[in-house]
């Protein structure tokens, strides 16, 4: 949940930037937006791709113990051959 609040936040900061940009189009550019957005973005989008290789080879392992777990072969029980004997001989 954490990387995926430091993605989205990296996606609205890059926004705010390239509002920044586009509003010199406009004739009201605001540098500041331009600044804090590439900072952030970059920061925010930077934390998440770290953040998720730190912890990608935990959730890979829980993640194949499950499957090993579901996919394993049971164990064969001992067949009784007690039906097969014949009695009282």
């Amino acid at each position: 949940m954490f990387i995926l609040l430091l993605s989205m936040g990296c996606v609205i900061s890059y926004g705010y930037a390239l509002a920044g940009y586009i509003g010199y189009s406009l004739g009201a550019g605001r540098p500041d937006y331009i600044a804090w957005g590439l900072t952030l973005g970059t920061l925010c989008g930077g934390a998440a791709l770290w953040f998720w290789k730190k912890w990608l080879p935990c959730f890979y392992i829980e993640e194949e113990r499950a499957h090993e777990e579901e996919h394993a072969p049971e164990k064969e029980k001992p067949r009784d051959d007690s039906e097969n004997k014949i009695s009282g001989l």
